[in-house]
């Protein structure tokens, strides 16, 4: 495990290293999970609706392994639209 400091500034705001930012997909308006443990807190993001919906969609056996990303985004687009999700 690495340890990373980090410091809260007078608005108690909290500055991510842009390391951590890139490799965890964090940007912008991007949601976290912060879970209080005995001694210490964990910040995780939250999967993203794109995120949760391609693995709910591999489930679907008559969408298994066939579909790519356009068609994919397409899906969701299309989902959007008829006010479905």
């Amino acid at each position: 495990m690495k340890t990373i400091k980090a410091t809260i500034t007078s608005k108690n705001q909290l500055t991510l290293p842009a390391k951590l930012v890139r490799k965890y997909n964090l940007d912008k308006q991007r949601v976290v999970v912060i879970t209080e443990r005995k001694n210490s807190i964990e910040i995780r993001p939250q999967p993203s609706l794109e995120e949760r919906m391609r693995k709910n969609w591999q489930k679907l056996p008559a969408h298994k392994g066939t579909q790519t990303d356009l068609e994919f985004k397409q899906a969701v687009r299309d989902a959007f639209a008829e006010k479905r999700l």
